[in-house]
C-alpha cells in the first residue's frame, strides 16, 4: 500500500501550524499529528519569509520533537497583500 500522507506546514505572522494527514477515499481525512507553535520573532511578515534560515530551523526541530519524517509537503503562507476575485460569467450557447 503507497504512502499517501501529506504534510501541510501554514505559516503565519504570529504560528506555525503542521498537520500530517490521510485523504480517504471515502472522503474523509485522518490526522496523524498536529503541531502548533509560535513563528519565530522577525522572522515572517505578511506573506514574506524573512529569515529562511530561522524558520527553516524552527519546522526542523519540530519535526524531529515529534518524529515526523514525511517529505510529501505543501506550504501554506497567508498575507492580506493576496487577492481573489470571483467573476460570474452569463450563459454563453456552445456557437
Amino acid at each position: 500500500m503507497a504512502n499517501n500522507k501529506v504534510l501541510t506546514i501554514d505559516i503565519n505572522n504570529d504560528s506555525i501550524t503542521i498537520v500530517e494527514a490521510t485523504a480517504s477515499q471515502k472522503k474523509q481525512t485522518y490526522i496523524h499529528n498536529a503541531i502548533f507553535f509560535e513563528t519565530p520573532e522577525n522572522s515572517y511578515e505578511d506573506g514574506y519569509i524573512q529569515d529562511k534560515e530561522l524558520v527553516g530551523a524552527a519546522i526542523r526541530e519540530q519535526l524531529n520533537a515529534n518524529g515526523i519524517t514525511n517529505k510529501n509537503t505543501i506550504f501554506v503562507l497567508s498575507s492580506t497583500k493576496i487577492v481573489s476575485r470571483e467573476v460570474l460569467i452569463p450563459y454563453v450557447p456552445e456557437k
